[in-house]
């Protein structure tokens, strides 16, 4: 059987995609060498995929947002799309993932994707999200171990809602404040979960050891909660752990 032939693409998408992983610090050198090879791909939908993963890499959101758009205006790609929530998710752009949710959940068709975009249920607590993805993961036959953590995920999600009694806009509103200091002190979240005890709260961990760090974020977060009047009926709350603490 022949081998599969890489094109000059993938092997500039492979290059962004390490240094993304890396959370590398491009050199002015570095970036314009990898802007100069992304603008010489001739497919207008790997072109703008591999300068949507560049500009996730330093840090311009807007000019990530319009060349993953770009890549998605002729069609879906399921690796672009999957990639695009994966840049949301490393830049901490919560409502922007759930715009793309929105836009997309009907090409939402792998077991990679229904993981992925199921942050955004998780984000927002959208039982309607939770559920829409729920279904989809059963339709399309995902193995059962993914199918049973969906659902363990899904009634978590309904519990807090519960439990905590905050409405859309509460919930949207402490998405936006942990959000906004996550982008402020330029960190990423290695993982994200879910907590029924002392009330229902997010746990969002954070791929740092400095203990400064989370120290700094967590006190900015509660005061920043309770500035926040329409807040004070909610009983949600969010905390910032390093993810080397919580998965030792």
């Amino acid at each position: 059987m022949a081998a599969k032939t890489v094109s000059k693409a993938d092997l500039i998408e492979e290059e962004l995609i390490l240094a993304l992983e890396q959370n590398k610090e491009l050199s002015e050198f570095e970036f314009r060498k990898f802007q100069r090879d992304a603008n010489s791909i001739t497919d207008y939908v790997s072109r703008n995929h591999a300068l949507g993963i560049l500009y996730t890499i330093v840090k311009n959101d807007s000019l990530m947002y319009m060349y993953f758009d770009r890549a998605l205006s002729l069609g879906v790609n399921i690796v672009v799309l999957y990639n695009y929530f994966s840049c949301l998710n490393r830049r901490s752009c919560f409502s922007k993932s759930k715009e793309v949710f929105y836009k997309y959940k009907d090409y939402i068709n792998t077991n990679r994707l229904v993981l992925k975009a199921f942050n955004v249920a998780s984000f927002y607590l959208d039982n309607d999200i939770a559920t829409f993805l729920y279904d989809k993961a059963l339709l399309i036959k995902c193995d059962e171990e993914l199918v049973e953590s969906l659902f363990e995920r899904k009634k978590k999600i309904s519990q807090i809602r519960e439990m905590t009694k905050c409405s859309d806009e509460h919930v949207e509103s402490l998405v936006n404040i942990y959000s906004r200091i996550i982008r402020k002190y330029n960190q990423k979240v290695k993982s994200f979960y879910l907590e029924t005890i002392a009330g229902g709260h997010y746990v969002i961990a954070i791929d740092t050891d400095n203990l400064d760090t989370i120290v700094d974020m967590n006190f900015e977060l509660a005061d920043e909660i309770v500035a926040n009047a329409e807040l004070d009926s909610c009983k949600l709350v969010a905390v910032f752990e390093p993810y080397t603490r919580i998965n030792k």
